[in-house]
C-alpha cells in the first residue's frame, strides 16, 4: 500500500512541478494501474475488496440512486458554504490564493 501511495504522491508531484493540468487526477488512475499489476501477481481479484458489480435491476438502481444522492448532497452542501456560511460569516478568497480550476 506504502508503495501504490507513494507512486500516486510522486506523479501527482511530478504533473504540479510541470504544471500538469488534473495531475491528481493522473496520479490516482496510475496507482490503480500499479495496483491492479500488483494484485494481478499475486493472483487476486479486486473482488476480494468487495468491488462487484451490482447483482440485478434492483441492485443496479440501488446503487445508481446511492451515487445520484452523494453528488446531489456535495452541491446542496457546496451552496450552504459559499453562499450562506460564506456571507454569514464575512469569509473572502484570499487574494493571492491559487485557483487550481483557471483553466476552465
Amino acid at each position: 500500500m506504502l508503495l501504490v501511495l507513494g507512486i500516486m504522491t510522486g506523479v501527482k508531484a511530478i504533473g504540479d512541478h510541470l504544471g500538469i493540468m488534473a495531475s491528481g487526477t493522473i496520479g490516482i488512475w496510475t496507482a490503480i494501474l500499479v495496483a491492479t499489476f500488483l494484485l494481478k501477481r499475486r493472483s487476486i481479484s479486486w473482488k476480494v475488496f468487495g468491488t462487484v458489480f451490482p447483482k440485478g435491476r434492483q441492485q443496479w438502481l440501488l446503487q445508481i440512486g446511492l451515487g445520484i444522492l452523494a453528488i446531489v448532497s456535495i452541491f446542496l452542501t457546496t451552496m450552504l458554504v459559499l453562499y450562506v456560511l460564506k456571507p454569514a460569516f464575512g469569509l473572502e478568497k484570499a487574494a493571492d490564493a491559487a485557483d487550481k480550476f483557471r483553466f476552465f
